[in-house]
């Protein structure tokens, strides 16, 4: 129904609140098509939060549905149920029709949740590129929709009502993905309306400014050393010495990584920026660190000049593809641990916006539904799916895919100390690094994050 649309909120019951009221009590009428799972679970969202005793929801798909039924006698633009059905629509009380992006950004203007988001909608060039990504969306809709419902969702028509109420949820619905996509858009919300102080402003804008090029670097850095098989580098320490020096950039990375999570790293960590906003900032000046750790491994390794193997042909589309989800299973992964934390932008943000930095809850939703490891995994996996063999790759596919198996333990004895029973729930119902091809019966840890 929509491209960034939050899609795993409904409201776990089964009936949904009855918004059918008249135009003066509503700021707007919202048109849905109930027969499609993916829309009545966002709608189901919708209706759920604080503020939607104000929208009205008709459900266009219903035969012989009453377009007017929250409307009455109405000034706007007739609205055909073909129309409806086509295109996502909202009609506010003075009878205007708004469709597609502004449509959304009308509900989201309504539901103080969301309001945020209407803000960030309205900078230059993002209600565009919304609308043309709803557009993009509109011919994918009927397959999502079909996945939807494979994966437990329920149209609103389902339920055989035909009443012009809010749409039947399915229950047992993932329900976390937006409140970590508000938690993002509350924390850039608050950064563009930071409060007074010029110095804190200045120092929180030169953190968010280093950590986040250091880190684009480090990413760029690694992909492309990787896509090479660590054969192009800036590293050009002489022989045997290179082997000490590679060595070396090899061993600080996970040492430094592992020891800077510890009670005692996170310390320093507090105490690296010096003042009273060091403990604000422990997140970002963690990134930074890791980032510069990561650009140094990828950019001053000294390649060996031995090629084994490099793909070509249909061969290469091959591994550049795998290469490319790869990669794309870590981003999804680092947003559903807390894209805020894995980049370094809460304690930067948080500084500016003059908040305590608000940490995400234990990750179990997203990827972290079929394994509890799923940001070392897909790093583990953007280790093997390198379309050019070296020694070089090997001994780094090798030396960080054991560190991926074996450090994430000394993580969970964390979780396990701060989260207790949840954290022991959550890991009997999930495995380690492997998904389950069935999901137990039992799997029923709390969700959060997911998308």
């Amino acid at each position: 129904m929509t491209r960034n649309s939050p899609l795993d909120s409904a409201p776990a019951t089964s009936d949904a609140p009855s918004p059918v009221r008249s135009a003066s009590d509503s700021a707007l009428v919202v048109y849905y098509d109930g027969s499609c799972p993916l829309c009545s679970l966002e709608i189901g969202h919708y209706a759920g939060q604080s503020g939607a005793e104000r929208l009205c929801f008709v459900d266009a798909s219903a035969i012989g549905a009453d377009l007017d039924a929250c409307t009455g006698a109405h000034t706007g633009a007739a609205l055909s149920q073909a129309d409806a059905m086509r295109r996502f629509h909202v009609r506010r009380a003075d009878g205007q029709l708004l469709s597609g992006a502004r449509a959304f950004v009308a509900i989201w203007e309504t539901l103080p949740a969301w309001q945020p988001v209407a803000r960030l909608a309205k900078l230059p060039g993002v209600l565009a590129a919304l609308e043309v990504g709803y557009r993009a969306f509109l011919p994918l809709r009927p397959l999502m929709s079909r996945v939807a419902k494979l994966a437990g969702a329920k149209p609103a028509a389902a339920s055989g009502r035909n009443d012009q109420r809010g749409p039947q949820t399915a229950p047992a619905t993932p329900d976390a993905a937006v409140p970590g996509f508000l938690r993002l858009s509350a924390l850039i919300d608050g950064a563009f309306h930071p409060a007074p102080g010029r110095g804190r402003i200045v120092l929180a804008l030169a953190c968010g400014v280093a950590v986040h090029s250091v880190f684009a670097a480090a990413v760029l850095a690694m992909m492309s050393a990787m896509w090479f098989g660590m054969s192009e580098s800036l590293g050009r320490v002489p022989q045997p010495w290179a082997l000490v020096s590679n060595a070396a950039l090899l061993l600080q990375f996970p040492l430094g990584h592992s020891l800077l999570l510890t009670r005692r790293g996170q310390g320093w960590l507090a105490r690296m920026v010096p003042g009273r906003h060091g403990p604000t900032l422990a997140t970002t000046t963690y990134a930074l660190v890791a980032s510069v750790q990561l650009l140094a491994l990828f950019a001053l390794w000294t390649p060996s000049g031995i090629v084994w193997w490099r793909a070509e042909g249909a061969a290469l589309w091959l591994v550049a593809m795998a290469y490319a989800a790869s990669w794309l299973l870590l981003i999804k992964a680092s947003y559903d641990a807390g894209a805020e934390v894995q980049s370094g932008a809460l304690g930067w943000m948080s500084l500016l916006a003059g908040r305590r930095p608000v940490f995400p809850d234990m990750p179990t939703g997203g990827l972290f539904r079929f394994i509890r490891q799923p940001i070392y995994v897909a790093f583990a996996l953007t280790l093997w799916t390198v379309p050019v063999w070296t020694p070089d790759q090997l001994v780094l596919a090798v030396c960080f895919t054991a560190y991926c198996l074996l450090a994430p333990r000394l993580k969970e004895r964390r979780f396990a100390a701060r989260y207790g029973a949840r954290f022991t729930q959550y890991r009997a119902a999930v495995p380690y690094a492997v998904p389950r091809l069935t999901r137990p019966k039992d799997a029923n840890a709390q969700r959060s994050d997911d998308i």
